[in-house]
């Protein structure tokens, strides 16, 4: 569960930022949109210390993958965008239950109230992680099923840092491409530019580190990515697909957790004024601020 932590990216919120703001939805409901400073990190492994899901301790749970993969599970992606968000949020003593469809993801008992909480990541570049993922597993398993190539990654391991991917159609000859980049060393490379016409087109940068025998080839999104849509849009689309479904449980708790170093779209949501839906509240994390949209009673 543990998470690097980085230093406040953008300028804290001012003090009027800070300040709970008040709108009516088109339904009539009204609403308190309120920003506030995300918990320290400090804080993050003694709140988390409190919290349990499915009746064992939360903090130190080996997290599921799914098979071939270093992708989270559902039900553990669910849940580690639900302790992000209340640990920034500063909460303790929680107690989290999965649930399934027409249920919301979880169920969390807050202060003995309990929640029913669906939970969303929003990635402005979630088809180019996809794509990472999938170009990463093809370079793996080549890797995996080759005993010379693997025995030259035995010594060392390589990050490609990509800046984007090619297209579903040709991921096939780019896949290619890389192995037979890797399959012409003969030495450990110096870290730069991949000199490889097809590779150049996505790949910006090459670095090598210690062998790693469980993931020798890694394809990482540089900050420089190709992003062809507002972050805004992404978040505030999350907001209404997710105010258009239909859950069972009451109240309804939306959490979504921004991940893409949103910290000045934060400050922008803060001005928007959101549909809640059904929700009694939506909350938004980037892990440096919070921004909570309440229904007011």
């Amino acid at each position: 569960m543990n998470q690097s932590w980085t230093l406040r990216i953008g300028a804290m919120p001012t003090p009027e930022q800070l300040l709970p703001r008040e709108y009516a939805c088109l339904n009539g409901k009204r609403v308190r949109a309120t920003l506030s400073i995300a918990a320290p990190y400090a804080d993050y492994d003694r709140l988390l210390d409190t919290y349990t899901y499915e009746g064992r301790p939360a903090n130190g749970m080996q997290l599921d993958v799914r098979p071939g993969s270093e992708v989270l599970t559902k039900p553990h992606t669910e849940l580690n965008g639900a302790v992000r968000i209340f640990c920034c949020l500063g909460l303790t003593n929680l107690a989290f239950e999965e649930r399934k469809t027409p249920f919301p993801d979880l169920h969390v008992n807050i202060d003995g109230k309990d929640v029913f909480l669906e939970i969303a990541q929003v990635r402005r570049d979630a088809p180019l992680h996809a794509a990472l993922r999938d170009a990463q597993r093809r370079v793996q398993s080549t890797v995996a099923g080759d005993g010379a190539l693997r025995h030259r990654l035995s010594r060392f391991s390589i990050v490609f840092g990509c800046a984007s991917m090619p297209r579903q159609g040709d991921m096939e000859a780019f896949v290619s491409s890389v192995v037979e980049w890797l399959r012409a060393l003969r030495s450990r490379p110096k870290d730069g530019p991949v000199l490889d016409p097809l590779l150049a087109q996505h790949i910006l940068h090459v670095s090598t580190f210690p062998a790693n025998a469980d993931a020798p080839v890694k394809f990482a999104l540089l900050r420089n990515s190709r992003i062809p849509t507002d972050y805004l849009d992404d978040i505030l689309d999350m907001i209404g697909k997710k105010t258009r479904k239909q859950y069972k449980g009451s109240p309804l708790w939306l959490g979504l957790i921004a991940v893409d170093d949103p910290s000045a779209v934060m400050l922008r949501l803060r001005e928007c004024d959101v549909e809640i839906g059904q929700f009694e509240r939506i909350l938004v994390t980037d892990t440096q601020d919070v921004l909570s949209f309440e229904a007011i009673t």
